[in-house]
């Protein structure tokens, strides 16, 4: 355990974004039967939109910023549930009732397309089961790297 220090700082925020961003991926799903690469199948995937709403911590000790979001679960007794719902007031639903429902990504629209680019060639587009996994994907992505335990460091 270290000494602590007077300039040592340590900041909690409830952060909400809620915005209509694009970002866009292209790959190529490669069938390996009945020999390596025998057939790829273009996949497109677009992000559209997303909901945010947590508890953010930065802090700043020893000439270092560490960052990182809490669970739902820890930022209701960091902060408490109350103090997040006089935050939210005015809007359709509180925070609350969202941290019930499943976390801090609250909403991610995604659209995919599966199959040909040229013209004449049969395209899918939103396969759900595609676009449930690639969800799942992000979802686990951002926990992993963001979320308490895990967390960011930037040397100041």
């Amino acid at each position: 355990m270290r000494e602590k220090s007077p300039e040592d700082l340590q900041v909690v925020t409830h952060v909400q974004y809620s915005g209509d961003i694009k970002m866009s991926l292209t790959a190529e799903i490669l069938l390996d039967y009945p020999m390596p690469s025998f057939v790829g199948i273009p996949l497109k995937l677009n992000i559209t939109g997303l909901t945010f709403d947590g508890v953010a911590i930065l802090a700043y000790i020893k000439k270092r910023a560490h960052f990182c979001f809490l669970s739902p679960d820890d930022a209701d007794a960091l902060v408490g549930r109350e103090s997040l719902q006089a935050e939210s007031q005015g809007q359709t639903s509180t925070l609350a009732q969202r941290l019930k429902i499943g976390g801090l990504l609250e909403n991610i629209k995604v659209e995919s397309e599966i199959g040909g680019q040229g013209s004449g060639k049969q395209v899918l587009k939103n396969v759900g089961k595609v676009e449930s996994f690639v969800l799942e994907q992000v979802r686990r992505i951002f926990e992993d790297e963001f979320v308490y335990p895990s967390f960011w460091t930037f040397l100041v």
